[in-house]
């Protein structure tokens, strides 16, 4: 399937003088159109030797990636734009491919990304040119090449090699199902098992290397990119649309089991101060932070993975708010969790924070170790200057006529001529209107107009009490014989709970004003 050629007869470990000779496209078609012609069919691994200078490039991120700078945006309402920018030193050892018609190619890991589907994607060099990127098949051919190169480290050797190819190409190039029962095998923790690993599995799961990438390829999958040779000093810019859902969660943290915690000595913790392990989770809806957050008194909490971070020795985020909402508060937080390894004396993270009112943020990130966990997190709130303050003045304006309208009919007296109350009911709904074609009219899009639904709704809210003012007014009973309306004590209870309900609104929207 490869055929390995060398110059001066010697294997050396400059990728000039030692390549590949193989067509991208023709190999990715050819792997397709074996699977197609036999569902059950599962790509091999391409090379070992391919597969031990990716693995060395993917451990080696920050040795030859020297800045990554990935622009974040909530542009539309289900997607996050992410905007990255590489600059990188093509490593030595990078594996060269010769096509058919002679072009020579570097294939370079840009990154690992997350098993989702991704739109808009779009991967160009320094002078926008479009790069090419393996297909699917062969992208899965290259990762069992990693995880074959990692399962080579365990000696002396592995019995039934049979059985161990048959895990690498499920676990890579199987269906979600087949990735499942693979990983379940590897773990122990298939039905009917009773916790154990197979025989044929057990010295990979002893092997630090061989856990650390089944780990890794269990959830994401590598980014390849054919880079023409030519200088090693290169610049590529990557752009893709993530989809996403968003849901008001509450964040908590639970104990899983006791773990040892190693101390600045070295000394084991032992009885009472032995740590827990803890676990990040997400509860359901609250009402008591959610609601708060939802109607704009607190702020909006969006966490975002950034695997990048460890991906490059220096990393630059920028997150821009979509319009109509900005930054009070941004964090970056970066490093191993439970402190790393247990012979490390020091804690490693990398953490960032910025506070302030913009409406693009910028975090920074330096030498992150290897199997870190990378989260930002930014707050958002809604501007002051805008929709905010319109709708502020909008309900100001509804609770004063209201009031008014409340005091008149608790001290003006019981009854009141019909062109009094017709005037009134021209007033209120004329208010209602106004008011309802100037909170309507705003500029929010995407994230933005779903973080002020309930702010707009609570304005609606506003909007509908001159209506059922209104609306009490026009079916107040007439007395007989004359033009006068009385007003009685379920009509003024309506007017009552109306006004009320305008002021409480306008508290918690001029609440949100001023917070």
């Amino acid at each position: 399937m490869v055929d390995v050629w060398k110059l001066n007869g010697r294997r050396r470990r400059n990728t000039d003088n030692f390549g590949w000779t193989l067509d991208p496209t023709d190999q990715a078609l050819v792997v397709s159109r074996k699977r197609a012609n036999d569902q059950e069919w599962l790509p091999d691994a391409l090379c070992g030797e391919v597969g031990r200078r990716l693995l060395l490039a993917e451990l080696q991120f920050s040795r030859w990636m020297v800045r990554r700078v990935e622009k974040v945006s909530f542009d539309q309402d289900r997607n996050v734009t992410r905007r990255l920018t590489v600059d990188f030193n093509v490593p030595d050892y990078a594996p060269l491919f010769v096509d058919k018609v002679g072009n020579r190619f570097w294939l370079v890991p840009l990154s690992l990304m997350r098993r989702r589907t991704l739109v808009n994607m779009r991967i160009t060099d320094e002078n926008d040119h479009v790069l090419p990127t393996p297909g699917i098949r062969l992208a899965q051919q290259l990762d069992e090449s990693i995880l074959v190169a990692a399962t080579a480290t365990v000696a002396p050797g592995l019995d039934e090699p049979d059985k161990v190819r048959a895990f690498t190409r499920e676990l890579v190039a199987g269906s979600r199902r087949q990735t499942k029962e693979a990983m379940a095998l590897f773990e122990g923790t298939k039905p009917g098992s009773e916790g154990e690993v197979p025989p044929h599995l057990v010295p990979l799961v002893e092997s630090p290397i061989v856990r650390a990438v089944v780990h890794l390829i269990r959830r994401n999958f590598s980014l390849y990119v054919f880079l023409p040779v030519g200088q090693r000093h290169r610049l590529i810019n990557l752009e893709f649309s993530e989809p996403t859902g968003w849901t008001r969660m509450t964040p908590r943290l639970s104990a899983d089991e006791e773990v040892t915690l190693y101390v600045h000595d070295d000394r084991p913790a032992i009885g009472s101060d032995a740590m827990r392990k803890w676990r990040f989770q997400q509860a359901g809806r609250k009402l008591s932070t959610g609601l708060p957050a939802a109607l704009g008194l607190l702020p909006t909490r969006i966490r975002v993975q950034v695997p990048g971070a460890e991906n490059a020795a220096s990393y630059h985020l920028e997150l821009t708010a979509p319009e109509g909402v900005e930054v009070v508060e941004a964090r970056l937080l970066a490093g191993r969790p439970n402190g790393g390894r247990p012979d490390d004396t020091h804690v490693r993270y990398t953490s960032d924070h910025v506070v302030g009112h913009t409406a693009t943020v910028g975090l920074h990130a330096v030498e992150v170790p290897n199997g870190s966990l990378c989260q930002a997190q930014v707050d958002f709130r809604v501007t002051s200057r805008g929709w905010l303050t319109n709708a502020v003045f909008s309900c100001g304006l509804v609770a004063v006529v209201l009031v008014s309208l409340v005091v008149q009919a608790l001290s003006g007296g019981t009854s009141w001529s019909t062109g009094q109350i017709t005037n009134i009911i021209a007033l209120l709904i004329t208010t209602a209107a106004a008011v309802g074609a100037v909170i309507a009219h705003s500029t929010f899009s995407g994230v933005a107009a779903r973080m002020v639904a309930r702010l707009r709704g609570l304005a609606a809210v506003a909007v509908a009490q001159p209506i059922v003012a209104a609306g009490a007014l026009a079916f107040a009973e007439e007395v007989d014989g004359t033009s006068t309306v009385r007003l009685d004590g379920g009509t003024r209870a309506v007017l009552v709970i109306a006004t009320c309900a305008a002021l409480v609104v306008c508290a918690l929207i001029v609440m949100a004003l001023v917070l």
